[in-house]
């Protein structure tokens, strides 16, 4: 099949608007405005999508967004953008390399057995904590900074020092900056008893 016959059925449309129902005049939807080029999420949302994924708050049904724009933009032969392309390769690197299931990965479901806001906070707190180590600073200095007692970075590190990682990576990915030697260093230390956090590093580094 000829590449032009390829490009005609992809990009065909059908007689009546798959948003509003309207027969189709053009190419474009007269009624509703549909445009069978145009997404349906922002470039603006994605990237709000993205940070929030980072941050661990992003709600499940805006993370399908993100994938079905990236689907849409496929079955268009368009490069998504690098956005949902940073969300997508952290994403199945966390499944093949670091132990998550797929959907978890994907930021697609909640884990099991934590108040959400309890545990949004939790992570965000433990990123800072990371950032902190990152940066330099000893584990007893950074909590001094953050004001935690032992007892409570103690737990928190336990259960989501991989999704600090994590979070950590995704800005890099996004921002398109890569570890520095020196950084994967500091990690492999801040992480020496932890193989889950020593596999995602490798796998992204």
């Amino acid at each position: 099949m000829g590449k032009s016959t390829t490009q005609a059925r992809r990009h065909s449309v059908s007689e009546k608007c798959p948003e509003c129902g309207e027969a189709l005049v053009d190419a474009w939807c007269r009624f509703c405005g549909w445009y069978p080029k145009e997404r349906k999420i922002t470039l603006g949302e994605i990237r709000q999508i993205a940070f929030e994924v980072v941050e661990g708050t992003a709600n499940p049904d805006d993370v399908k967004r993100l994938i079905q724009a990236f689907c849409d933009d496929a079955e268009r032969g368009e490069a998504p953008p690098a956005e949902i392309t940073a969300y997508l390769n952290t994403a199945f690197r966390a499944y093949l390399d670091g132990g998550l299931e797929i959907d978890a990965a994907l930021s697609l479901r909640r884990p099991k057995g934590h108040p959400r806001a309890r545990e949004d906070d939790r992570i965000t707190r433990t990123t800072e904590f990371l950032r902190l180590r990152l940066d330099g600073m000893t584990h007893q200095d950074a909590l001094e900074k953050m004001g935690w007692s032992a007892t409570i970075v103690g737990q928190a590190w336990t259960d989501f020092k991989v999704n600090a990682l994590q979070v950590l990576s995704l800005e890099r990915g996004l921002d398109d900056r890569a570890w520095t030697p020196n950084e994967l260093a500091r990690l492999q230390q801040i992480f020496k008893d932890s193989p889950e956090a020593l596999a995602f590093l490798e796998s992204v580094s």
